[in-house]
């Protein structure tokens, strides 16, 4: 914990009066190091700007406030800090000082980005897919392949993005090494915490029953894939009227 106060002009930082015994261990020094100085040692200088401008923003209708901010150790580490600052005002209403708590979130600040980047793969992975897979095989095949979405969310586990991928890829190698296809569509919807994958195609068809476990399908392995995340698969098909797999998987407790 620290307090600060300031001058005459609202943006002007003053210096620390009070740190706790877990401010000090945090950057290794003593007492005597800090009381006295200006808490704006401790962060990048390019970051001062933006700090002068966030405590400038108090008062007396708003006088507790969080921010997220970095801090330079005294090694010169860089570290993520989370801070809820009150400010305290006289009875005129001018600033009289600011009490600060603070905590240090650097992992959790890590695990986002690393989040962030997990989610930014698979939405380039969806996209490659769209661009790369659909639009080589039309040229090689063929087979004109529709791709369309809706309502798919930002964020699906690495688990789910894996499994609709893989059976998207088995859908399409079906539909260009036995259907006879002339246009095949494919569908990727969220609804109601679940995501649903549709590929449906106007080929020759076939029998369920009879190719259930017919070798080089694949139908077993995309069905166990999707048991895998607790999703259900179906296939609806008849001869000479083509074929449509459905996908649907909970979203729910997914991990990225």
């Amino acid at each position: 914990m620290l307090i600060v106060t300031k001058e005459e002009k609202r943006k002007q930082i003053e210096k620390q009066l009070f740190v706790n015994e877990a401010y000090l261990r945090y950057y290794g020094r003593s007492k005597e190091d800090l009381i006295g100085n200006k808490f704006l040692s401790h962060v990048p200088v390019e970051q001062h700007g933006e700090i002068i401008r966030y405590f400038a923003s108090f008062g007396p209708g708003n006088p507790i406030l969080t921010s997220q901010r970095e801090a330079v150790l005294p090694d010169g580490e860089r570290r993520w800090q989370e801070w809820t600052d009150q400010a305290f005002f006289d009875e005129n209403g001018q600033l009289a000082g600011f009490q600060s708590v603070g905590r240090d979130i650097t992992e959790r600040k890590k695990a986002e980005e690393t989040l962030k980047k997990s989610e930014a793969a698979l939405r380039n992975s969806k996209e490659d897919l769209h661009r790369l897979v659909c639009a080589a095989l039309m040229r090689r095949e063929n087979v004109e392949i529709v791709f369309s979405k809706e309502d798919v969310p930002a964020a699906i586990g690495k688990d789910i993005g894996l499994c609709l991928y893989r059976v998207l890829q088995e859908s399409l190698k079906n539909v260009i090494a036995h259907s006879r296809a002339r246009i095949c569509r494919i569908f990727l919807k969220g609804a109601d915490d679940n995501i649903c994958l549709t590929v449906a195609d106007d080929g020759v068809g076939f029998e369920p029953v009879e190719v259930r476990h017919k070798p080089g399908l694949g139908l077993s392995s995309m069905r166990e894939r999707v048991q895998l995340v607790h999703g259900d698969f179906s296939i609806k098909s008849q001869t000479g009227k083509g074929a449509v797999i459905n996908v649907r998987v909970p979203l729910a407790g997914s991990g990225a």
